[in-house]
């Protein structure tokens, strides 16, 4: 990708259960409103894109929204979510972001074929 910022695919990376990712099925980039009408036809042309997660903040998305790729579903999973890192007490951060991540977790699976939280895990951390 030439306008793309941290553009790769993820395919062949082995994840803790020793299964592969398949080529060709995961790309991880930056936000894509710095994509070039090149990159946006690639994306949808040659990688078939049919889902982007985005896992920006609110604030990153309503400031630089992303623009739609035909055919694409979107989900908006805010991993840094600003209002659960308010508060000093770690253990209630934790507590906090775990919850955060469960809500949002039972929204993704709605795309996805085994909806279960360890799935939701699995892809946060590129583990799977």
């Amino acid at each position: 990708m030439d306008t793309l910022a941290n553009a790769r695919e993820l395919g062949g990376y082995i994840g803790l259960s020793g299964r592969a990712i398949v080529p060709g099925r995961l790309l991880r980039t930056g936000g894509l409103f710095t994509a070039s009408p090149e990159d946006l036809r690639r994306l949808e042309n040659e990688y078939h894109v049919s889902l982007i997660v985005d896992f920006r903040s609110d604030e990153e998305c309503r400031e630089h929204p992303d623009p739609e790729i035909a055919g694409a579903g979107y989900v908006h999973l805010n991993v840094m979510d600003e209002k659960v890192f308010k508060g000093n007490d770690e253990k209630d951060v934790v507590e906090r972001t775990q919850k955060s991540f469960e809500e949002q977790a039972r929204e993704f699976s709605a795309f996805t074929e085994k909806p279960d939280i360890e799935q939701f895990y699995a892809i946060l951390l590129q583990t799977e």
